[in-house]
Order: C-alpha cells, then sequence, then structure tokens
C-alpha cells in the first residue's frame, strides 16, 4: 500500500525564539513500515493503551502532544438541562437555559465552554472549577452598576464581571491551517499580526463576539465562603479552538494528584512514562492532558505535591538538607545555626568579614567608629523574617562593611543574643588566630 499522512500538531515560533501559535501539518506515513511505535487518539480522547497488540511491551510513545478537537467552528458544550427550568432573575439570563455543575458532560467543568447556559454555584464549588477558568483567549472586565455588590441578597444586585473572547489568529493563505493565541493588550495584538505566518502569509484576528458573565452575589458578613455565583455562558464561538492550553483544569490535577500518590517517589520522567506493567506501562501523567506532556510542567507541578507532603527541595526537611549541602560546599564560609522551640536564627560570616572585627589600632588618630549592628524588616518575605546585620568602618575603603548576617524570624532578646554571640565568637577567633601567627 501506499504511503498514508497523519495530522500532527507543531508549535510555531518568530524569529526572536518566541512560540506565537500551533500549527497542523501531515506527516507521511508508510504502511509498509511497522506501526509498533505509534500511539493513535482521537480528538479529546488522551491515549491511555496501545493501539495494536503487536506493540513491544515497553514501548510507549508518551512525548505524544494530546489533541485537541480544532473542528470549526469549535463544539458546543453539551449538558443536562434542569426540569423544570427556574425562572429567570435578571437580564442577562434571560432565556439561558439553566443546568447543574455536575450536569455538564463528563460530570465536570468544561475548560472550553461553548453555547449558552448557566449554572448557580457555591464558593466551594466555585474555587474547585479554579474560578471556572477558560482555555479561550479572553478579557475580563466589571460591569459598571451603582448598587451591585457581592453582598447583595439577590442576583440581580450582584457584582458583574463580564469576559468576552478575543478570538484567533489566523493565515489569510489559503489551505494553511495556522492557529495562534491573540494577546490580550492591543499593542501586542498590533505586533503579532505585524509579523508573517511561517508559511509567508499575513496574519488576521478571526473575532469573536461571545460574552460571558459571572455574577457574584449573597455574600454575608464579609465571610468569602457564603458566597454564590451565577455563571452565563455566552453565546457560541464563531472560531476553532486554541490547540495550545495555558493551564490545567481541577480535574487534571486531581488525576495527576492520584498518579503522584500511587507512586510518591517516581521521578517527573518515570510519571509521565507511567509504571510499568506486564503489557507495558500502566497510566501516566502524559495522559492527563497537554501540560503534562511536557517534562519542564510535570517536574514543577511534582515539586509542588512534594512541598505540600513536606518532601520537596523547599519544604522544612528539604531547606534543612539544602542547607547541609551548602555547609559542605562552601566550607571556608563559617554558616551557623539554631532552632529550638522560640527562635530560628541564621549566621554567616566569612573569613574576610571575621577579620574586619579586629581593626589594626597601631596607628588611630582619628576617632574610632566601632561595630553598628541594625535590622531590615522587610528583606525576607516572611512578615517576621529580620536581617540582623552588623557593620563596621573600614578606614582603607573608607566604607562600612558588613561583618556578620543573621536571618533571625523575630526581633526578641533571644534573637539578637544569638546575633551577639555569633559576633563575640569570631572576634575570639580571629584573636587566637593571630596570636598564632605572632607566636
Amino acid at each position: 500500500m501506499g504511503p498514508t499522512t497523519e495530522m500532527h500538531t507543531l508549535p510555531v515560533f518568530d524569529e526572536n525564539g518566541i512560540q506565537i501559535g500551533f500549527q497542523q501539518v501531515n506527516r507521511l506515513i508508510s504502511q509498509t513500515q511497522p506501526t509498533g511505535n505509534l500511539v493513535k487518539s482521537q480528538p479529546n480522547i488522551h491515549p491511555s493503551q496501545p493501539a495494536s497488540d503487536s506493540l513491544h511491551p515497553n514501548s510507549k510513545n508518551w512525548t505524544s502532544i494530546p489533541l485537541i478537537d480544532l473542528s470549526n467552528p469549535a463544539a458546543l458544550t453539551t449538558f443536562i438541562p434542569l426540569d423544570p427550568q427556574p425562572l429567570s432573575v435578571c437580564e442577562l439570563d434571560q432565556g439561558v437555559i439553566a443546568t447543574l455543575l455536575g450536569n455538564l458532560q463528563g460530570g465536570e467543568w468544561d475548560p472550553w465552554p461553548n453555547g449558552r447556559f448557566r449554572l448557580d454555584l457555591t464558593h466551594t464549588e466555585y474555587m474547585a472549577t479554579k474560578r471556572l477558568a477558560v482555555q479561550w483567549a479572553t478579557k475580563s472586565n466589571t460591569t459598571r452598576s451603582r448598587n451591585s455588590s457581592v453582598g447583595s441578597s439577590t442576583i440581580a444586585g450582584g457584582k458583574i464581571l463580564n469576559k468576552k473572547c478575543l478570538g484567533v489568529l489566523i493565515c489569510t493563505v489559503e489551505g494553511c491551517q495556522f492557529i495562534g493565541r491573540p494577546q490580550v493588550e492591543s499593542a501586542g495584538l498590533q505586533k503579532q499580526l505585524s509579523a508573517r505566518c511561517y508559511c509567508g502569509g499575513q496574519l488576521k484576528h478571526d473575532h469573536c463576539s461571545s460574552r460571558s458573565y459571572l455574577i457574584t452575589w449573597g455574600q454575608q458578613d464579609g465571610d468569602i465562603s457564603t458566597t454564590q455565583y451565577r455563571y452565563i455562558n455566552g453565546t457560541a464561538h464563531t472560531h476553532s479552538r486554541l490547540p495550545g492550553v495555558v493551564r490545567t483544569t481541577a480535574a487534571e490535577d486531581q488525576r495527576f494528584r492520584t498518579v503522584y500518590e500511587n507512586r510518591p517517589n517516581a521521578t517527573s520522567t518515570q510519571l509521565m512514562v507511567g509504571a510499568p506493567a506486564p503489557q507495558g506501562f500502566g497510566p501516566s501523567a502524559a495522559d492527563l492532558g497537554q501540560k503534562f506532556s511536557q517534562r519542564a510542567y510535570t517536574s514543577y507541578r511534582l515539586n509542588q505535591e512534594k512541598k505540600k507532603d513536606g518532601n520537596g527541595p523547599t519544604s522544612a526537611f528539604g531547606n534543612l538538607q539544602n542547607l547541609q549541602k551548602w555547609k559542605g560546599k562552601h566550607s571556608t564560609v563559617p554558616c551557623k545555626d539554631y532552632v529550638s522551640s522560640d527562635i530560628v536564627c541564621i549566621s554567616l560570616q566569612t573569613e574576610w568579614m571575621q577579620q574586619q572585627t579586629l581593626p589594626d589600632m597601631s596607628d588611630v588618630g582619628d576617632p574610632l567608629h566601632g561595630l553598628l549592628s541594625d535590622a531590615a524588616h522587610k528583606y525576607w518575605e516572611d512578615p517576621n523574617g529580620r536581617l540582623i546585620v552588623t557593620s563596621i568602618y573600614s578606614p582603607l575603603i573608607e566604607k562600612w562593611v558588613p561583618v556578620l548576617f543573621t536571618y533571625a524570624n523575630g526581633a526578641t532578646i533571644a534573637h539578637y543574643e544569638y546575633h551577639f554571640l555569633i559576633l563575640i565568637e569570631g572576634i575570639a577567633a580571629t584573636v587566637t588566630k593571630r596570636q598564632r601567627r605572632c607566636d
């Protein structure tokens, strides 16, 4: 049989190496060659099982980008309407079919909502959907109303946020299937349109009039957990979806959490490949969605999950290990730390800094400046953190120079007592070294 083609989604970069969109291209596939390494997927369905029993049991094409349905216009969101339909209570939801979050296709929030429908959500449901995050290119605006308030007792009096679709970028050359995400700001969009498509054609902004609304109301006594929401989706989009997603969905996050919990000691690459199984590999992170097919993103998310469990590189134990490694790498730099039930202090003092604490006083013609100590209150992200610095005036360079740095998680007497103890120990160590040289 002759060669056939298969559609592949590839990123498109500008002359500066910045990704500006995606392009679907045809790739020749020879049917005379074995297809053992191919894993095909249908639109919106991520590959999780081999396409043929002839696949080698230990092979898996985990680097393939899960396909997104790019039909034009995009498919409408399917859902089960409420029966009976509740009455409309404001001008924005007139004639819009009401449904529930669980009645949407798949029983979860659709990140590509398309077509007219409305939902009522509690604050818990709203947050569980990542604040109804979408993959469309959109721009949000607050609808100005004199009497609108999140504390309104009625939906009609609630605060209104509208989100307008920005459409897509397409190429004017017939047959070119370039699809790009338009930037929100006008200046950025004009810069995009001034660039040429990879095929040399002119880019065009395909506008869309779809606009959704979110009404926030019912908040009691400033308690955000009591807030209620009515979401009214806009009219159908007049274009395709975008090939590149900008975020994961809440459902994908939960599924990734499950993958991590099943293999907490696995690396990001091992999670993307999946656990070895008798017939190949089990479910993997790369099967969850397009973002998780990127190793850098999967590695980032893995570190975030480990951080939550106290096992990541930035967790409490991870920071202690990093401090130990730093001390081993910089063995000539005195670094002392103290942790108790009341204080946490870490002091840093190089050998040169230590030497400055005992200046040469054989020829003192000017008044002595002595040691000056102070604490910076906003140096660390921790609002209670302090950077305690002791400095001394150097006649050699005629400037104040630091002789001791201390991180302290507070500004109590105990914190300063530790700082000055390390300072005095450094002075004593300098005196001892000089006496040995004199002997």
